[in-house]
C-alpha cells in the first residue's frame, strides 16, 4: 500500500490530500482548515504544527469542494476515488446510466448483472496509478 499526502495553503487557509493506493483501491482523502498563530483552544482539533503556527482542522474527509478548491489539477482523478465500490455493472454505467438512484434493481440485458447486488470494481488506468505513485510526499 502507498500513501501519499502534500498539503496547500491559501492565506490562513490549508488543504491536505491524502492519496492511498492498495491493491488496485484508489481512495482520496481531504483534511481542511485554518492556521492559527501559536494559541488555540483546548476544543480544537490540532492536524500538524510547524513553528509557531498551528493548522486547526475544521472538516475531514470526502470533502470535495475544498479538495478542487485547492487542488484543482488534481479534480480530474476525483472519479476514480472508491474504484472498487460501484453498485453497477460496466454496461449500466457507460451505455444506460442506471444508478440505484434512478433504476433501483435494474439488470443488464447484456450480463444479468443486477444493479446493486454486489460491488463491482474499475480498474484504474496507467496514467491514475502513475500520478496517485507520484503525488505529494511519502508517509
Amino acid at each position: 500500500m502507498s500513501k501519499r499526502i502534500e498539503v496547500r495553503r491559501k492565506g490562513n487557509e490549508f488543504c491536505a490530500i491524502e492519496v492511498r493506493l492498495n491493491n488496485g483501491r484508489l481512495s482520496i482523502c481531504g483534511s481542511a482548515g485554518h492556521i492559527a498563530k501559536g494559541r488555540t483552544s483546548r476544543y480544537d482539533e490540532v492536524y500538524k504544527k510547524v513553528g509557531s503556527e498551528v493548522y486547526i482542522l475544521t472538516s475531514c474527509g470526502q470533502i470535495r469542494e475544498e479538495l478542487t478548491e485547492f487542488f484543482p489539477d488534481y479534480a480530474k482523478f476525483f472519479d476514480w476515488h472508491l474504484n472498487d465500490l460501484h453498485a453497477e455493472c460496466i454496461h449500466q454505467e457507460e451505455e444506460r446510466g442506471d444508478t440505484w438512484t434512478n433504476n433501483p434493481g435494474s439488470i443488464c440485458c447484456e450480463c444479468g448483472y443486477k444493479l446493486g447486488s454486489a460491488w463491482t470494481s474499475r480498474e484504474l488506468p496507467e496514467y491514475v496509478v502513475a500520478w496517485a505513485q507520484t503525488v505529494g510526499s511519502a508517509e
